[in-house]
């Protein structure tokens, strides 16, 4: 840490130290983790973390409940409220705003595309071929993702749907089954609702695809593969249009295979419903 940073995330620190007799020995490692590299987690999901030291989740959440937070995700908020982070964008050198976030935007998509693995790709278009139902997951700005899913792929065929409310996620994976898959997303992968809600699919037998920003998050566990986008954000960060647009630019990555594959019956289908709806516009 240095400069401001380090002034208002040490007195975070030293908020934190009234705790410390009561920690853990694994606690006391995530501790000593987080007086030297506190401002590293923003953008770290729990599991990341997990990892980097060598501790359960569970220490993490368990850690965070004991010195005042709700859990990770309310941490990392008054880390990042600490630091200073805002969602904002600064104009630099002679660029023009407008230039700024177009460039920002292709920067997204271009990432993007550099994360995916063809084969991952290949195979999970085979399994949204395959699936008895389609139903895409996500709450808050990826439950947009999920309904644009929904709206893009209902176009080729009456087995997709979406669904962005919590309890009728849980209600409906209670009804799945093999055969059935579910596209979650959630660019943190630790987004409890739908972590849960694809739990419980599995559960059934039903298969999981996570479309996320986070290798390593939660998610993950439950999923069959993985689909990588660029938009990772930090908890002053959420809703930003960069995160979206990865994410628009995966449905559309995955809508346009998922057509190529039956392509007769993916014209059919959108001819029925461009005559559908011919009558609605002047």
């Amino acid at each position: 840490m240095s400069g401001g940073d380090a002034m208002s995330t040490s007195n975070m620190l030293d908020g934190i130290s009234v705790y410390e007799s009561a920690f853990t020995k694994s606690e006391k490692t995530l501790y000593q983790y987080l007086k030297t590299n506190i401002n590293d987690i923003i953008y770290m999901s729990v599991t990341e973390l997990a990892e980097r030291i060598e501790v359960g989740e569970s220490t993490i959440l368990r850690f965070c409940r004991k010195v005042g937070f709700t859990g990770y995700q309310d941490f990392k908020l008054n880390v990042a409220q600490h630091m200073g982070i805002h969602q904002n964008i600064e104009v630099e050198n002679d660029k023009s705003l407008n230039q700024i976030i177009a460039d920002a935007l292709v920067n997204s998509i271009y990432k993007s595309s550099m994360l995916i693995n063809q084969e991952d790709l290949r195979e999970t278009v085979g399994m949204i071929n395959s699936a008895n139902r389609v139903l895409f997951y996500g709450v808050g700005s990826s439950g947009v993702a999920a309904e644009e899913a929904k709206n893009r792929f209902m176009r080729i065929g009456r087995k997709y749907d979406a669904f962005t409310d919590s309890h009728f996620m849980m209600m409906i994976s209670s009804t799945l089954g093999p055969g059935d898959l579910v596209v979650a997303f959630t660019l943190s992968g630790g987004t409890k609702d739908v972590v849960d809600a694809c739990r419980v699919a599995t559960t059934y037998g039903a298969k999981v695809i996570a479309i996320t920003s986070y290798l390593k998050s939660p998610i993950t566990k439950y999923a069959e593969k993985t689909i990588l986008t660029s938009g990772r954000e930090g908890p002053m960060e959420g809703g930003s249009l960069y995160a979206k647009i990865s994410q628009l630019y995966i449905i559309d990555l995955l809508f346009s295979y998922t057509a190529q594959a039956d392509l007769e019956q993916s014209k059919e289908y959108m001819k029925r419903i461009a005559q559908s709806i011919a009558d609605k516009s002047y």
